[in-house]
């Protein structure tokens, strides 16, 4: 029952692909589909690079950076930090971890796997970046 259902619905659309005829393209289509190609900017065009920070900007940043540094170097030695010295180190020193917590212990074959898991696995996501960033690059 299916196939005859089937065969009546293909000559069905067969009669009317007869009847409705295949549709042409006008005769200067591809002139026109070029030129309103040509006409549309391009994207390299469009969009244009400009980083988040200027050279001025890192120029400021690093001279920044470099006078803190000296500054900091020819500071007076006998300055002392307050805040760090009244931290009690021998309190923190002295946690002990409950006795509920379990160790892991690790075969030699689990760390050697696992390190090169981590090797494939950076790998892999350098070797993609690379190749989706030819696939889709702006052109």
């Amino acid at each position: 029952m299916e196939e005859n259902k089937d065969k009546r619905l293909d000559d069905l659309i067969r009669r009317s692909v007869r009847e409705m005829g295949l549709d042409t393209p006008p005769a200067n289509f591809t002139e026109n589909l070029l030129f309103k190609i040509e006409t549309i900017p391009r994207a390299s065009d469009a969009i244009v690079y400009t980083p988040l920070i200027s050279r001025f900007g890192w120029g400021i940043i690093a001279a920044i950076v470099i006078a803190l540094g000296v500054l900091i170097g020819y500071a007076n030695p006998d300055a002392r930090i307050t805040w760090f010295e009244k931290i009690n180190w021998s309190e923190i020193s002295n946690v002990i971890f409950p006795e509920g917590i379990p160790s892991l212990s690790l075969s030699n074959t689990m760390v050697y796997s696992l390190l090169i898991f981590a090797v494939f696995a950076v790998v892999q996501s350098v070797l993609l970046k690379n190749y989706l960033g030819r696939k889709y690059a702006i052109r």
